[in-house]
């Protein structure tokens, strides 16, 4: 008893003693305990961002050395998956699975191995997870020369964020949005269900299968879209750009490159500022316009505007209204079935009209500068045409007898050629006027 005495009586003076000293046993206690707690937290959080090795293999030769590591981290609850801080070539492809696997392959020039690889391949991957994203990051940097592909599957639901400073990208079979930027490379998209937006400083841009609407820039490039269920819009600083199959709007802006659309169920506004555009089976409007460039549009169903500072103007089978404009470059219309505007400063217009019914209520215009004008009229058309060459030239009429008339014709001053004249075909209908201030007008009939 006496010993249980003194040894209560000695614990009670410590606890004294700690409660003069401003320690609280009982705090103190508490305190180790939220020590080994974090220590416990920090070793989950490392286990949770460090990628599980499930296998590594070293291959080759000195000098080129491939190694192969496969990383995957589990992916439920995750909404949104991103990549950054990578350089090297990066594929996403979705799955029906619910995990996230990266397969590194590395290749290297190194001569010695393995000392060499690991000095060339310094960085390490890791999966850091905050909140609904699981990010896909590089920690530390870079050695020597070697290359770098990572081939990464992910469950198709999560969104697609990719932001790298170089190296080609490829998505495909991914049914949320997806967004990638990179400072340089190749970007390639494939059966993408959701929004796509890409941004590239330079690269090729490749797209397919889309479903819903695009948003792509790049600083220079080519880009290709072909089978899109929606519109896009595409804005490069050089390149050339073919868009066929699309399920909407069509826009695109090109500093300098030919541009092709093909099949657009939408409107179509097409822009360069140095090549050749080609616009076929456009189901919407369509203006389309070069600083320097042929124009050629095809089976075009709405409104058409065209204008080129300098290249030829082609277009068949315009159900809309048309407007064309060229400084210099001929000028050649046929089967349009809308009222009609040309303005051709230097170069030839042809226009062959293959309807009766054109003039039955629609009016055209003809203006030329220096050029000759050719208009070729069905038989039956009803309607009327003045033409007027105001410099030098004529105005020459062709009639296989129909009916036409000849309302006015007014010769030169000496009668040698006629300058001004105005022809009808029947009663009623449009009319087209035909001016140019130097070069022949010549008005026939089939």
């Amino acid at each position: 008893m006496t010993r249980n005495r003194n040894d209560s009586s000695r614990v009670q003076r410590r606890g004294q003693l700690g409660q003069l000293n401003g320690v609280d046993p009982a705090s103190k206690c508490r305190q180790s305990n939220h020590v080994w707690i974090s220590l416990l937290t920090l070793a989950m959080w490392l286990f949770l961002i460090a990628p599980p090795v499930h296998a590594q293999r070293i291959e080759g030769s000195p000098g080129n050395w491939r190694l192969t590591t496969q990383h995957d981290t589990d992916a439920q609850g995750a909404s949104d998956f991103l990549i950054r801080n990578m350089v090297g070539n990066i594929v996403v492809k979705g799955t029906t699975g619910s995990r996230i696997s990266v397969v590194e392959k590395i290749t290297s020039q190194a001569n010695s191995e393995p000392v060499g690889l690991q000095r060339d391949r310094k960085a390490a991957l890791s999966f850091v997870r905050t909140g609904n994203t699981i990010e896909l990051v590089r920690l530390g940097e870079d050695g020597g020369s070697h290359t770098a592909v990572y081939e990464v599957s992910i469950p198709a639901r999560l969104m697609v964020h990719v932001d790298i400073a170089s190296g080609n990208v490829e998505v495909a079979e991914v049914q949320a949005d997806v967004r990638i930027e990179t400072g340089a490379g190749n970007v390639g998209l494939k059966n993408v269900q959701g929004r796509t937006s890409v941004r590239s400083g330079s690269g090729n841009i490749e797209l397919a299968g889309l479903k819903q609407f695009a948003t792509i820039h790049t600083g220079a490039g080519n880009v290709t879209a072909i089978d899109l269920d929606s519109g896009i819009d595409v804005t490069t600083g050089g390149g050339n750009v073919t868009a066929r199959g699309i399920g909407g709007n069509l826009k695109v802006v090109t500093a300098g490159g030919a541009l092709r659309a093909i099949d657009i169920s939408g409107n179509a506004i097409l822009f360069t500022s140095g090549g050749n555009i080609t616009a076929t089976r456009v189901q919407g409007r369509l203006e389309a316009s070069s600083s320097g460039g042929e124009i050629e549009a095809l089976d075009i169903g709405g409104r058409t505007v065209l204008s080129t500072n300098g290249g030829g103007i082609r277009a068949e089978n315009i159900a809309g209204t048309f407007r064309a404009e060229t400084m210099a470059g001929d000028v050649v219309l046929k089967n349009m079935k809308n009222a009609f505007d040309i303005i051709a400063e230097v170069g030839n217009v042809s226009v062959f009209l293959d309807e009766a019914s054109f003039l039955n209520s629609n009016d055209a215009s003809i203006e030329g500068g220096y050029g000759n004008i050719t208009i070729q009229l069905p038989k039956e058309i009803k309607g009327s045409i003045s033409a007027i060459v105001t410099e030098s030239g004529s105005v020459v009429f062709n009639s296989p007898g129909s009916g036409a008339q000849i309302t006015r014709e007014r010769p030169t001053s000496r009668g040698e050629q006629v300058r001004k004249a105005s022809y009808s075909f029947g009663q009623e209908g449009g009319r087209i006027s035909v001016s140019t201030r130097s070069g022949q007008i010549t008005i026939s009939q089939k």
